[in-house]
């Protein structure tokens, strides 16, 4: 099984339709979190899922944060998990 993990960056007010985003597409493993750090409210939000949803999940970030913007999105690759994923039944 090829992994991504697909980190998105925002605005804090997009921490909701993100993790609904997550939700809706089911996500091996999710974590959100916000910050105001930088000056600004912002949010993470790391998805794990199968190298095939990464599309899909990235035209639905797109379509929900806008095109422009004030995000980020990055997509790397897994090399392992621990504890390793269990195939689901």
């Amino acid at each position: 099984m090829s992994l991504r993990l697909i980190e998105v960056t925002a605005p804090a007010n997009y921490l909701e339709i993100l993790t609904e985003i997550a939700a809706e597409h089911d996500m091996l493993d999710v974590f959100a979190a916000t910050s105001e750090d930088a000056g600004k409210p912002r949010c993470m939000v790391r998805m794990v899922c199968e190298a095939p949803q990464v599309q899909e999940v990235t035209d639905r970030v797109r379509q929900a944060v806008g095109e422009g913007g004030d995000w980020r999105a990055a997509i790397m690759p897994v090399e392992a998990m621990i504890p390793r994923l269990e195939p689901q039944q």
